[in-house]
């Protein structure tokens, strides 16, 4: 829940343009508001019970790149690379 908050508004194109353009205090104390914000809301929300409106997506293109990733290893257990 936290990175749906955190990612967008975190991203670092942004801190870029923002340490550029309105310098680089700014950019730190909005990082930090953000992060903290993200990270309260995240936790409120999954308090709340919001994880269940949250959609798990697997994108079929890349199923053979996650075949590549996981070893099967004795057992049923699994090494994900």
């Amino acid at each position: 829940m936290i990175f749906l908050f955190s990612s967008p508004i975190l991203d670092p194109t942004i801190l870029t343009l923002m340490i550029f353009s309105l310098g680089w205090k700014v950019a730190v104390f909005y990082t930090l508001i953000t992060s903290v914000l993200s990270i309260v809301i995240g936790f409120a929300l999954e308090k709340l019970g919001f994880e269940s409106a949250v959609k798990e997506v697997t994108v079929k293109e890349l199923m053979w790149l996650q075949r590549l990733l996981v070893l099967p290893l004795p057992g049923k257990r699994q090494l994900i690379l």
